[in-house]
């Protein structure tokens, strides 16, 4: 019998993984990562018994672990770090790599198990002999974008049960068989250490960090600001500046401390570069062209990039201008198949 380490956070879609996965016949072993205590929090005390509540049901062994030290330093600290450098950070994409996975594996590979598995809606194929990560067959729930960073040789490792299905389907099933305790439970949408505002959360440990508000391309003080981590580019709300017309945040700078705003909404970009990148293999013997997601609810943008594979880095240009283009979010690049290629972090 096939063993298998599951990550379950308490939640329905790990817990519907972890049921499908031992009526397939594996040897289902369940884990709950301790990362971060509020209550509530999918990382929490709260998420441990509710993730032990499930494995009891299903008559699984369930361990937890305590990494809220790691965590804060890897991902937290990043966190407050890139928004205080003008960056609009992803720290779900950090943590999959660092924490989730890294962990998984670590634990697996201590107590001899071959495959690990989280609830994610995604797939993991074999394609041209190459593993791969492919698209989640239900676009509204798709989350192959945060799960770019897994490194290639982790993927035939890898389990995810719920990648062809959708999250209807997937309660229903929690219900037929008896997984009250998570059956109706909401989805984590927010970033799991915040448990109001990320902009009160920054605000609480390095305090207001006041400076100018910019006019372009007039190039005038309008304003001031309390702290250039309340605002991200495109952002248009909570500028809080009198203005006869609608103001959108259009460039920050750290090093001066300046929030530049204009009255032009559309902030169209047809090029960025992307660094940090991690790719596939699936990469070798194509061209040049892609689609690109920006953010994790954007629709893909057919693209040609010119990477340099040494420095795994790349400059993009788009066929057509999108809105808004972020540094510090995420850059996931796609074949016509819906297979991830590569990804990086965008710094313009």
């Amino acid at each position: 019998m096939n063993n298998v380490l599951v990550g379950m956070s308490g939640g329905v879609d790990s817990s519907v993984a972890a049921m499908f996965l031992q009526k397939q016949g594996f040897k289902v072993h369940g884990v709950t990562f301790l990362l971060w205590n509020y209550d509530n929090s999918v990382c929490s005390e709260t998420a441990v018994r509710d993730a032990q509540s499930v494995c009891k049901k299903l008559s699984i062994d369930h361990i937890s672990k305590d990494y809220s030290d790691e965590f804060k330093d890897e991902i937290v600290n990043n966190f407050i770090t890139e928004y205080l450098n003008a960056r609009t950070p992803n720290p779900c994409v950090l943590c999959n790599r660092k924490i989730k996975f890294a962990k998984l594996f670590e634990i697996a590979d201590d107590m001899g198990i071959e495959f690990v598995s989280t609830g994610h809606y995604v797939n993991i194929e074999n394609i041209e002999g190459k593993w791969v990560i492919h698209e989640g067959s239900d676009p509204n729930k798709d989350q192959s974008y945060f799960l770019y960073v897994l490194k290639e040789e982790w993927l035939p490792r890898i389990l995810f049960p719920l990648g062809k299905l959708t999250k209807p389907h997937v309660r229903k099933e929690a219900a037929a068989n008896g997984l009250d305790r998570v059956k109706e439970k909401k989805d984590s949408l927010d970033i799991c250490f915040l448990s109001g505002s990320y902009k009160d959360f920054i605000k609480d440990i390095v305090g207001e960090k006041s400076g100018d508000v910019v006019i372009l391309p007039e190039n005038e003080v309008i304003g001031k600001h309390s702290g250039i981590y309340n605002y991200t580019i495109g952002q248009s709300r909570g500028l809080n500046i009198a203005y006869g017309e609608k103001l959108f945040v259009s460039a920050i700078d750290s090093k001066t401390n300046t929030v530049y705003v204009q009255t032009d909404g559309r902030l169209l970009s047809d090029s960025f570069k992307v660094k940090d990148m991690n790719l596939f293999s699936i990469l070798e013997n194509r061209g040049d062209e892609f689609f690109v997601k920006i953010r994790h609810y954007s629709p893909k943008h057919p693209c040609r990039v010119e990477l340099d594979k040494e420095k795994r880095e790349a400059k993009v240009f788009l066929h057509e201008p999108v809105r808004a283009i972020t540094p510090g979010q995420s850059a996931v690049f796609y074949d016509e198949r819906g297979i991830v290629c590569m990804g990086g972090i965008i710094n313009l």
